[in-house]
Formats: structure tokens, sequence, C-alpha cells
């Protein structure tokens, strides 16, 4: 073997290496941006909760009423994201997305309402995952 095939095969190893080291991080976004154009934002890092099977969990509740998880699906590099509302947790939104690039998002952005009228207020959710 000569010395060019050594370098790209040591190579080739530490970067395996290194990606099989790297850990997910991942995070909720909570934007308030109201009809005066104040901005208020709340960042929370979402919690490991699992840690299994070639999968891991990330979750976190946040005071707004929500709740924001990624599961991580190490065998196909892919993670699914969701983010629901309470009290029932059965209205939002959710996909499976590739970390092809080391990163994956998932945001929504709803109008504010207070005792069932719109305020004009704008909130926007994001949950977001990197390597």
């Amino acid at each position: 073997m000569n010395t060019l095939s050594k370098i790209v095969l040591t190579a080739a190893a530490l970067f395996t290496a290194s990606s099989a080291l790297a850990e997910l991080n991942c995070k909720a976004t909570y934007r308030k941006v109201t009809t005066q154009n104040k901005v208020t934002e709340n960042v929370v890092p979402l919690a490991m909760t699992m840690d299994q099977n070639g999968m891991q969990k990330f979750e976190a509740d946040l005071e707004q009423g929500l709740y924001m998880s990624a599961t991580y699906m190490k065998d196909s590099n892919e993670v699914m994201l969701a983010i629901t509302q309470a009290p029932d947790y059965t209205n939002g939104v959710i996909t499976r997305a590739a970390l092809s690039d080391g990163r994956a998002s998932l945001g929504q952005t709803v109008m504010e309402t207070e005792k069932g009228e719109r305020t004009g207020n704008l909130l926007v959710y994001r949950v977001e995952c990197s390597l």
C-alpha cells in the first residue's frame, strides 16, 4: 500500500470515528413578535430522556403550553421532530428529516389568540438539532 492510500484510509477512519462520537444537541425556541415589532424569545435545551436500541429521544415542555421533541434514529441518521400544544398534545406539526448536513429543524408560525380573538401577534415555534 502506497503512502497516499495510507493517508486517505487514516483520514477516512478519523472522520468516521469523530462522526460516531459526535453528540446530537437539540433545542426548542419560542418567539413572540408583537404588532409593535417587539420580539421576546425563550430558548430551552431539549433533555435526552431515552438512549437505547439505536435511538435517542430529546424533549421539553415549555411554559407556554408547548411540547417539543426530537427522536434520533442513529441507523438511518434521521430525526423525527414534533411541536404540539397542550392540553391534549394532538394539535401541532411533525416531520422526519435527514441529518445529511448535520442539522435538522422544524418550525411553525401561528397567530396569537386571547379569549378566542386574534391579537395580531405572531408566535414562532422551532425545534432544532445539530451534531
